[in-house]
């Protein structure tokens, strides 16, 4: 192993193919030679960050989707040469040796993927080599979950405009000295498998710092951890454990409503918190996402560096929480409490507005 590990760093800065076809002379695929950099940096023998690891990844992602396009590609060029040769539908899933469900389900999904290129029903059954009546079916099941995904769009639209409404209206108040302070911004860094805080970091809306702390877990912080936060073991060793960050946490969080751009998994770890010390308290939560998405009037998410109009993200919680701030900052200043109101024009739907 380690002269596996010696030959490698002997040709690392070789191309990338360069390497791979030495490694190979060596006895080793590339699929191994992945398998033995994740292991070589797991034990501190190279860095996290190795060049030729993030290649060697990103071309195996890149293999993996190739050969399932590929795959599906092949399904459909046997499909077609059966049904140009006339073989009927029963006939074809004794061919394919499949059932008439997944035939089915396999038409379904290759009249999406034309629908989406702009063809009508009659070019579809064209390229498919399908009657009109084999693809009417499927055309009308496919509309009808059209309609049902714009319905759940149109309603998670107005129930995002309705809770940025919402807790923008009480910011604005707080920010203008008309209620006292109720929300914090805070981020968590975890450990994972299992989950466990590694640091916290909590501001007010006007920017000032709640509380900052890095928590000593129980578990070794890994290789990726690090890598991703620049947080290591010997940070941690002489921090504060979760009982006692939780224990100074109590008093400061009581009763009120904490804000992340995700919610759910810091949110999760303040329960998981909670529940493992047995120290609990009241507090709130909500989603600086969802507040964004809702002035936006956008239903995709977006992560934090790309809403904050940053290159880069750094992954520290304290930075992370004066990311989360300038984002907030430009939704309050955007907010107009009259903001007009969701129309919906799309076909099949009757047009309705956003609840005031």
């Amino acid at each position: 192993m380690s002269s596996k590990l010696s030959y490698f760093k002997k040709i690392q800065n070789n191309p990338l193919e360069v390497i791979i076809e030495k490694m190979a002379a060596a006895g080793v695929s590339e699929a191994e030679l992945l398998s033995l950099m994740i292991m070589w940096i797991s034990q501190g023998n190279l860095p996290p960050k190795h060049p030729v690891f993030s290649q060697l990844k990103k071309r195996q992602e890149e293999s993996r989707k190739n050969a399932r396009k590929n795959k599906n590609e092949e399904q459909l060029l046997l499909y077609l040469k059966l049904r140009r040769e006339g073989w009927h539908k029963k006939a074809l899933c004794q061919a394919l040796d499949c059932s008439e469900a997944t035939l089915t389900g396999f038409m379904k999904k290759w009249y999406a993927r034309l629908k989406a290129q702009g063809l009508s029903d009659a070019d579809i059954a064209k390229s498919l080599c399908a009657s009109r009546r084999e693809i009417s079916p499927i055309a009308e099941a496919y509309k009808e979950r059209e309609l049902l995904k714009l319905r759940a769009e149109r309603r998670a639209l107005q129930e995002n405009k309705r809770y940025a409404k919402k807790h923008l209206r009480q910011i604005q108040a707080e920010l203008s000295g008309h209620a006292d302070s109720r929300y914090f911004i805070f981020d968590t860094e975890a450990v994972q498998c299992p989950d466990e805080l590694i640091e916290i970091s909590i501001i007010d809306c006007f920017g000032k710092t709640v509380y900052d702390s890095l928590v000593r877990p129980t578990h070794k912080i890994n290789w990726r951890i690090s890598a991703l936060t620049g947080i290591t073991n010997q940070m941690v060793a002489h921090q504060p454990d979760i009982r006692q960050v939780m224990t100074e946490l109590k008093p400061l969080l009581s009763g009120k409503t904490l804000m992340s751009w995700g919610i759910n998994y810091d949110a999760s770890l303040i329960k998981a918190s909670m529940k493992r010390t047995g120290i609990f308290f009241s507090c709130g939560f909500c989603c600086a996402q969802k507040i964004h998405m809702g002035l936006t009037d956008s239903l995709q998410q977006m992560s934090l560096k790309k809403a904050a109009g940053r290159d880069n993200q750094n992954h520290r919680a304290l930075d992370d929480c004066r990311m989360v701030l300038d984002v907030l900052r430009q939704d309050v200043s955007a907010f107009d409490t009259t903001f007009s109101p969701v129309q919906f024009t799309e076909p099949g739907l009757t047009p309705v507005c956003a609840a005031p």
